[in-house]
């Protein structure tokens, strides 16, 4: 949206967005979410937990939905276009039914709505496109400027024997996208395209319970169980692919790794260490940088290894480190810290190995320039020298650590 903050989340009679106590909204519900670029498949269910019994005990069972609210910050109010199913919506509030495609303008910014059909609990599958109802919290009050609710369970009455074993197996959610003029010349074609866009659930067995959104030439596909009171995604897939990363990844983007396997790689760079010390890797394409990290204050091998054949490596184990190299540049830039003590330790490195270079790289250390690097024959190669101690490794025991 041009200004606009939007919040999804599970919720009983009607769906609280401001907080309860500072920094924590009452968990009614469990959500979870798999994303890739601009669009989400979000699941939702009620949580078999204190806080939703609790609730229903005080005020009575009329409703369950998965919510999401829009807040336009827009003044004096929104002027944006809402559109269900290519239909304008001029007034609220209005009804629908699961799987409506719902569909906002606001200027440059599309935002594109599908509830999935869900577990009909009673009055089930209805969906609501209402004003916010304004929510006060220390003296604060929130009001979205809209909300759509996805309802398990609707009714005028209180329920008066809820079926709790019904309601903590069922699901709903939703299916997202967001897009801009860049994206689309026209909203008309957003439209189209969200037209053609296919949303799928199954939630008769619990057990195999999956829902999946096909956009464009993108299909999301989920199985999802509880295990606790948490609602978990199953073998998520995008176009096919599973989502969740290796074993030893924690994060993993378009230009940086960072994980705690032996070895971690991005666009050619390769840093390699001890197996479950947490690293980072960072590459900046365009201006050919890359940072290898170690990121915590423990002593950890270090050997970092950039497309062209530049490689730095530690005689030893390191302390906190960042090194950063730029091989357009000639450049090489380490920040180096130990934490007390840790320069005695027998296995403590006591210089950087820097091999590769065709001329001697200019070198910064602790934000200092370095002159005169020593350089040295190392395992053959040409290698120029950071101390990290004060009394270097001699060369046969800088090889021997080396080839460790």
């Amino acid at each position: 949206m041009q200004i606009a903050t939007v919040v999804a989340r599970y919720g009983v009679n009607e769906t609280r967005f401001a907080n309860d106590t500072w920094g924590w909204v009452a968990p009614l519900g469990s959500e979870t979410f798999l994303q890739r670029d601009n669009k989400v498949l979000m699941a939702a269910a009620p949580r078999n937990a204190a806080f939703l019994s609790e609730k229903v005990q005080k005020e009575g069972l009329k409703s369950l939905q998965t919510s999401m609210a829009f807040f336009n910050y827009q003044q004096p109010a929104p002027n944006w276009e809402i559109y269900a199913d290519g239909r304008r919506i001029t007034k609220l509030p209005y009804v629908s039914r699961a799987g409506v495609k719902i569909a906002i303008r606001d200027g440059a910014t599309f935002f594109a709505v599908t509830p999935l059909p869900g577990t009909d609990l009673g009055g089930g599958n209805t969906v609501v496109l209402r004003e916010g109802t304004a929510q006060e919290w220390n003296k604060i009050t929130f009001k979205p400027a809209l909300v759509i609710d996805s309802y398990n369970l609707r009714s005028e009455r209180p329920i008066p024997n809820p079926d709790w074993n019904r309601i903590y197996k069922a699901f709903g959610g939703f299916a997202l996208e967001l897009a801009d003029s860049s994206d689309y010349p026209s909203f008309e074609q957003f439209q189209e395209h969200l037209a053609r866009s296919v949303v799928q659930t199954q939630f008769e067995s619990p057990a195999n319970a999956l829902a999946s959104y096909k956009s464009g030439k993108d299909i999301f596909g989920t199985k999802r169980s509880v295990v606790g009171e948490e609602l978990k995604l199953v073998d998520p897939k995008v176009n096919g692919h599973a989502v969740f990363l290796p074993k030893g990844l924690l994060r993993d983007t378009t230009t940086s790794v960072q994980g705690t396997a032996a070895t971690i790689e991005k666009l050619g760079a390769v840093l390699r260490g001890d197996d479950g010390r947490m690293k980072f890797l960072q590459v900046e394409p365009k201006s050919n940088t890359f940072v290898g990290w170690n990121p915590l204050p423990d002593l950890a091998k270090y050997s970092l290894v950039v497309p062209g054949g530049i490689k730095i490596q530690s005689d030893g184990r390191i302390g906190l480190t960042k090194v950063q190299i730029n091989p357009r540049e000639n450049r090489v830039a380490v920040t180096h810290a130990w934490r007390e003590g840790q320069e005695r330790d027998p296995a403590a490195a006591t210089a950087l190995v820097l091999t590769g270079f065709n001329a001697p790289p200019s070198v910064e250390l602790n934000g200092i320039n370095q002159k005169d690097i020593a350089m040295r024959t190392i395992l053959g190669a040409n290698a120029y020298l950071i101390p990290l101690q004060p009394t270097m490794k001699s060369i046969t025991e800088m090889e021997k650590a080396l080839a460790e």
